[in-house]
């Protein structure tokens, strides 16, 4: 704020980002949850996870490379105030040549029921997922460098999750994305600059794989920069992986998943 109290548009800029961020942080956190493992020792926090609804039936979605895990004698837990065991079949991307590195798209879905309601998720509505093109974007997911075995109380199966919201923008530099195998079509690629983005502490992104990068919306909207009004969210990709030599954060688009799960839909 100037000498004189009035508000300059950076200012405002920057309250209407904090409003984005609030708004990204209240909505994802009834969506986006972590996944922990054990195998057979105490459970630890591993990956994320975002719950979807398509035509009206409710999806659990994460990463391929995460359900990967689940096969080698590893069970999965999702944390909704406490560890719940994921007992379910996934549908996952094929890995090309046997190998995950090379699954560009790396998601896993799987139809859950109301009991996941009940436990406090609201999955993203159709409409959430139909959200336009943004000129900023929230990368919502738990790292594990947040997340550790004190975030966990093995007894009582509770759990304290950290999330670390990362704001940034698309990259879309067609040299970059070219050299990070990135099809704008199927993927969204973010900044992520190691230094920090936009006075961010930089954080290693390694767990968020399967949660949500979400769009803020009307960040430029007079009765937004004022204040007036929240900008509006909505939810965009899965993040996937990170690409440190092209400093990007990865996600597959909803709009593939949801096409991958209508498709394996058994047609009357």
């Amino acid at each position: 704020m100037t000498a004189a109290g009035i508000i300059t548009m950076k200012e405002s800029a920057a309250a209407a980002l904090a409003l984005a961020e609030t708004a990204v942080t209240t909505r994802a956190k009834q969506a986006v949850r972590p996944i922990y493992i054990n195998d057979g020792d105490d459970p630890e926090h591993y990956a994320t996870c975002t719950f979807i609804t398509v035509d009206e039936q409710d999806y659990l979605v994460t990463c391929a490379h995460v359900i990967d895990v689940s096969s080698k004698k590893t069970t999965l837990f999702v944390g909704i105030g406490k560890t719940h065991e994921i007992t379910a079949i996934f549908g996952i991307t094929k890995a090309q040549d046997g190998d995950r590195e090379n699954d560009l798209i790396d998601f896993a879905f799987t139809p859950v029921g109301a009991e996941w309601r009940q436990r406090g998720i609201i999955p993203f509505a159709p409409e959430e997922m139909k959200i336009p093109k943004a000129h900023f974007y929230c990368a919502y997911g738990y790292p594990n460098s947040r997340n550790g075995k004190k975030s966990i109380d093995f007894i009582g199966k509770k759990i304290r999750p950290t999330t670390v919201p990362f704001i940034s923008v698309e990259v879309t530099d067609p040299d970059v994305l070219v050299a990070a195998e990135i099809n704008t079509a199927q993927h969204l690629a973010l900044l992520r600059d190691p230094k920090g983005f936009n006075g961010q502490k930089p954080f290693d992104p390694v767990g968020t794989s399967g949660g949500a990068i979400l769009a803020m919306h009307d960040l430029a909207h007079p009765d937004v920069l004022a204040g007036k009004k929240a900008p509006r969210v909505g939810a965009t990709a899965l993040i996937t992986h990170k690409n440190k030599a092209n400093k990007l954060l990865v996600g597959t688009r909803l709009t593939t998943i949801v096409a991958a799960i209508r498709s394996a839909k058994p047609h009357s």
